[in-house]
């Protein structure tokens, strides 16, 4: 145990096939068979390695590692569930989207058209921050010559 504490690879690697039924055993009584048990086995072990260090009572390994199987059962259970209520979700709004109106198609394309048209917007800004900043003399209404700008932190306006 302290060989492997230590970090001697041929040490944990003992470790690992003393404890590898222990771990299998508890990862299928909490999961079922599964497909995802060789990964969750091996997601377990990366974390036992990395925390062997900070382990105080090496007499009570068997209770930490059971802790960390079983912390790596709940974790994955808890993204299954996610992912299934995604799944619902995604198929539950695609049944939702197959009974839109086929005007939708336009608006659709609207939609991408104003989206185009403000990343161009955002481009054009961006441009213009890198000139200069200067003024240019009043507009004059009496003759219609020239006209005042800002620069503003939004942009361009114009006056």
């Amino acid at each position: 145990m302290e060989r492997a504490r230590r970090g001697d690879a041929a040490a944990f690697g003992l470790l690992m096939r003393k404890h590898a039924p222990l771990v299998r055993r508890v990862l299928t009584n909490r999961l079922g068979k599964t497909d995802a048990l060789d990964d969750l086995a091996q997601e377990t072990w990366l974390h036992v390695y990395t925390g062997l260090p900070g382990l105080r009572e090496t007499g009570r390994f068997a209770a930490w590692l059971q802790g960390i199987v079983l912390n790596v059962a709940r974790l994955w259970l808890r993204e299954q569930r996610a992912h299934a209520r995604l799944s619902e979700a995604l198929t539950r709004e695609g049944a939702e989207r197959a009974r839109v109106p086929s005007s939708t198609a336009a608006f659709c394309s609207s939609v991408e058209a104003m989206v185009t048209a403000r990343e161009e917007q955002n481009a054009l800004f961006a441009a213009m921050e890198t000139l200069p900043r200067r003024r240019v003399r009043r507009h004059d209404s009496a003759t219609g010559t020239g006209c005042r700008t800002r620069r503003s932190r939004s942009g361009w306006a114009y006056r």
